[in-house]
């Protein structure tokens, strides 16, 4: 009864471990609480975003510094947002394609924001332009039925190091491993891939 109870186990540990060894799976932690945007989202958060691309070619910075103030008072928060928004524009030009990087989880916008119906989504994504590709966040507040968005927040920056790594990270795991079980792990996951 020990020799099968020990051959158990031992089958158990050595199963994973071998096949994790021959490359068939992959077991990491995720690098935060990252979320992974469902298809309404998506929709709903890309529309969002190509009307305020569409409102920075027309030059019309007044109405997206209105869609920002319906919920941000501080004007300085507004006028960086927009600023940037417009900077951007003229330093990288306009944008030719765009790729999802990261989405935090969303919250109810009031949790962090007294007063702010809604819900709260940060997403990031990988822009590239004619004069090269930066890294740009956007947050929004969706309406409560949530088939709205209303830009809250922007900023943008150059690509740095980690970003470029995560991104390799993320392309070599989705290509070699489609399918993943993700377990909560405290604020982050424990990543299966298969």
């Amino acid at each position: 009864m020990k020799r099968i109870l020990l051959l158990s186990l031992l089958l158990i540990v050595s199963v994973p471990f071998v096949l994790f060894a021959c490359g068939l799976f992959s077991i990491g932690i995720s690098p935060y609480a990252y979320y992974r945007l469902n298809q309404n989202e998506t929709t709903l958060l890309n529309t969002a975003i190509s009307h305020i691309r569409q409102k920075v070619e027309a030059g019309d910075v007044e109405s997206i510094r209105r869609e920002i103030s319906v919920n941000r008072h501080d004007e300085r928060v507004v006028n960086d947002a927009v600023r940037d928004l417009v900077d951007e524009q003229e330093k990288y030009g306009t944008p030719t394609s765009m790729e999802f990087f990261r989405a935090m989880p969303p919250e109810q916008a009031s949790k962090y924001f007294p007063g702010v119906a809604g819900t709260f989504y940060t997403v990031s994504y990988f822009t590239s332009t004619s004069r090269g590709e930066l890294s740009e966040h956007f947050d929004f507040v969706t309406s409560e039925k949530n088939d709205d968005a209303k830009l809250f927040g922007y900023y943008a920056k150059e690509m740095i190091e980690w970003e470029i790594h995560e991104r390799a990270r993320d392309k070599f795991l989705n290509e070699r491993y489609p399918n993943e079980v993700r377990i909560p792990f405290g604020s982050r996951f424990i990543e299966i891939r298969y």
